[in-house]
Formats: structure tokens, C-alpha cells, sequence
């Protein structure tokens, strides 16, 4: 710890090994949710054709929402997030280590879309 303090420039602060930390559990606000969204999620369209020759077209919307990188405050922070909106947290980890929701489906449909649109303006 004190090797951190003294990135920040913080050397000169006793650190004591024995400091409490309580686990942030608060749930985010709907404002807080989506100006991360705005930063960092994205819907998408997936169109999938199956291999035979009938012209059929699959539309899958996806929803993504991620965090900068696989730590443990970015994971329980998604968690909160996945709380906030009633959802059960599907966290993926990408191969770069960033990590992040993803949704598909009716989930999109009967959760995110309804939680979002209060603020659509």
C-alpha cells in the first residue's frame, strides 16, 4: 500500500496494514447507470443467415455494457448494476481482459429497454 501512496505522491502518509474497509453494497442510481452506458454500453444488431439456401434472415439485438478492466470493484460494480436493473449479472471477460454485462434477447426487450426509456429525452 505504501508503494501506491507513493505514486500519488502521498509518501509522506503513515499506512497502517490494519485499516477497515467496508464493502460498498449500494445500489446505483438510474442517472449513474446510464451516463456509464453513454460511455461505455452499446446495442447491437447480430444478423444471422442460416447455411441453407431459403432466404431467412435471424435479427438477435445485444446488449453490452462494460467496465475498463477484469478487477474486482469493476466486477462488483456490474453486479450492482445487474442488481439496480433486476437482472442477473452475466459478466463475460473479453480476451483483452475487459469485462463487461451482455444481454441478448427478451431480456433486452422486457429489462433494459423499459429501465433506459424513463430518460430516452
Amino acid at each position: 500500500m505504501s508503494d501506491k501512496l507513493q505514486l500519488f505522491n502521498c509518501g509522506s502518509i503513515t499506512y497502517k496494514g490494519n485499516l477497515e474497509t467496508i464493502e460498498n453494497d449500494s445500489l446505483p442510481s438510474k442517472l449513474f447507470i446510464i451516463g456509464l452506458f453513454l460511455g461505455d454500453g452499446n446495442f447491437g444488431f447480430v444478423f444471422d443467415a442460416p447455411p441453407i439456401r431459403s432466404p431467412k434472415f435471424y435479427i438477435k439485438l445485444v446488449f453490452n455494457f462494460a467496465a475498463q478492466s477484469n478487477t474486482n470493484s469493476n466486477i462488483e460494480l456490474l453486479k450492482l448494476v445487474a442488481k439496480k436493473m433486476n437482472l442477473k449479472p452475466q459478466i463475460y471477460i473479453r480476451k483483452s481482459g475487459m469485462i463487461g454485462l451482455q444481454y441478448t434477447g427478451e431480456t433486452v426487450f422486457k429489462y433494459i429497454m423499459p429501465f433506459l426509456a424513463e430518460y430516452q429525452d
